[in-house]
């Protein structure tokens, strides 16, 4: 079993779009001392990551939903020893996957904004899998998995 020996957090921010409520997230987190932050419900796009990375220090990475629902971020700490190697964004904003390497090990985290619909969410679990095994994730030491599962 690898040692990635380091602390996560999960949360939910029912969205972060006003800089003012970033800022003030961001520094209740850094308050925190996670190494790894898994954010749910950011309501990013693509236009909004740069101003994200200036609040953030550390390396941050998205799942896109829209401006006003769903979207995941994985953020991470400059004091971890880590690498990334691939990221999966999932196109709905429900999941992100991030490969990498954190104190030589090989690692997956997983966050993940399941839909409150059971139709949706059916489905969801099913492309999460699939993803999971397209990306020969079952074949790593560790896999992290957190989030809002809205189950």
């Amino acid at each position: 079993m690898a040692n990635i020996n380091c602390s996560l957090l999960s949360l939910n921010v029912r969205g972060l779009k006003e800089s003012r409520k970033r800022k003030t997230v961001f520094q209740w987190l850094s308050k925190q001392k996670s190494e790894i932050v898994l954010l749910q419900e950011t309501h990013t796009d693509v236009l909004s990551e740069s101003d994200w990375r200036a609040d953030w220090t550390g390396a941050t990475f998205f799942s896109h939903g829209s401006t006003n629902s769903r979207g995941c971020c994985i953020l991470v700490s400059n004091s971890l020893d880590f690498k990334p190697i691939s990221v999966k964004a999932d196109r709905d904003g429900r999941f992100i996957i991030l490969k990498c390497i954190i104190n030589d090990s090989d690692v997956a985290i997983v966050n993940v904004y399941g839909p409150n619909n059971e139709n949706e969410y059916i489905e969801f679990i099913k492309r999460l899998d699939k993803d999971i095994t397209d990306l020969g994730l079952t074949s790593l030491n560790e896999i992290v998995m957190g989030g809002d599962w809205n189950v």
